[in-house]
């Protein structure tokens, strides 16, 4: 295996889930820097939602909306918390429950474009913990055409293993490698809970603006 850099990461396939309208797939990497080897992911995903992203962003600027009903939690609505009216980098944070009930770090909300794009940094840990890099950087992006949204996403995760640890060591026992990450659940949530649950709720407030019960943001 030759060694891969941080521009040029060695790429290893995983699961691909695609249907129509709907699309999950899992790319681990690795490369080598002098403090040690780096493995990490990426998610991408991709849905549509038929109605315009003036309806979606309400509900996708809002992971609670669509993930709190299955016991995941958020500090705030991703997209209410980008306020800098020069547009620079944000500097409001989100946290997340994870699985085991713990809140995570404050993550950065980087950039948003209402109704069209969420970003989120996770710092570099000050204390030195996953091996003194980033875990990761998550982009959502909405895209408008014919009244319909198309929802794109690359969520990025990794960490750094120690020095003297070869790459192919680091692939085997990282917790975002090939041989650590099982897609399976985030896959089956992704595709049978976290989207038909969106799909419904922009349906129902797609209907209620037909009906006239309520204003557009648009």
């Amino acid at each position: 295996m030759s060694q891969g850099t941080a521009i040029e990461p060695n790429w290893y396939e995983g699961s691909d889930t695609s249907e129509e309208g709907f699309g999950y797939h899992i790319r681990h990497f690795s490369y080598m820097t002098d403090a040690g080897p780096v493995v990490g992911l990426t998610a991408s995903l991709m849905f549509t939602l038929d109605v315009p992203s003036a309806i979606a962003w309400e509900f996708v600027s809002d992971f609670n909306s669509f993930e709190g009903p299955f016991g995941f939690r958020f500090s705030g609505a991703w997209g209410r918390l980008y306020d800098s009216e020069e547009h620079d980098l944000g500097q409001q944070t989100l946290r997340y429950q994870t699985s085991t009930g713990e809140w995570s770090e404050p993550a950065r909300v980087i950039r948003v474009i209402p109704q069209h794009l969420l970003t989120l940094f996770e710092p570099v840990p000050e204390d030195g913990r996953n091996g003194g890099i980033s875990p990761g950087f998550q982009t959502v992006v909405l895209n408008d055409h014919d009244s319909r949204t198309t929802v794109t996403a690359v969520f990025e995760h990794a960490e750094r293993l120690p020095p003297g640890t070869t790459e192919e060591e680091a692939l085997a026992r990282s917790i975002w490698g090939p041989g650590g990450f099982d897609s399976t659940e985030p896959t089956r949530l992704w595709k049978d809970e976290f989207v038909p649950l969106l799909r419904k709720m922009v349906a129902g407030r797609a209907a209620e603006l037909d009906a006239g019960t309520v204003k557009s943001d648009a």
